[in-house]
């Protein structure tokens, strides 16, 4: 039971990119046949947004939702303590800057909200809301 577990993560671990990836790269990475993929694959779409494309063993694939990888990878807590450390840093440079922005807006559609959202994120060279 345990190497199943093992298996499912190993297959959501490698989807968290948010790429396309096919079967027969998902089972060459973790070291499994084609068909025991498809059979988990098949168990976490039950769990998991999967998305599944249609084409030849080779290039066909599955693909994990982004909606899930960016409302589930983080709470509010997480992302509110990930905030705070991008603000401590005092550099307004445009990565920055645009990584608070995402974070915040991550915070604001989290669906389990449990810590208010921030309301702006000001840019110190215009003062404009990003």
């Amino acid at each position: 039971m345990a190497r199943c577990r093992d298996i499912q993560y190993g297959i959501i671990s490698l989807l968290m990119d948010g790429k396309k990836h096919t079967i027969t790269e998902l089972a060459t990475n973790l070291n499994v046949s084609y068909k025991t993929i498809s059979r988990h694959l098949n168990d976490l779409s039950t769990y998991y947004p999967l998305s599944t494309y249609v084409g030849g063993r080779d290039s066909g694939g599955v693909q994990l939702k982004n909606t899930f990888i960016h409302t589930n990878l983080f709470n509010n807590e997480d992302l509110s303590l990930i905030l705070k450390g991008l603000t401590q840093l005092n550099q307004q440079s445009p990565e920055v800057i645009k990584l608070m922005v995402k974070v915040q807006n991550a915070m604001q559609k989290h669906p389990h909200a449990d810590t208010p959202a921030i309301s702006s994120v000001r840019s110190k060279e215009n003062g404009q809301v990003m």
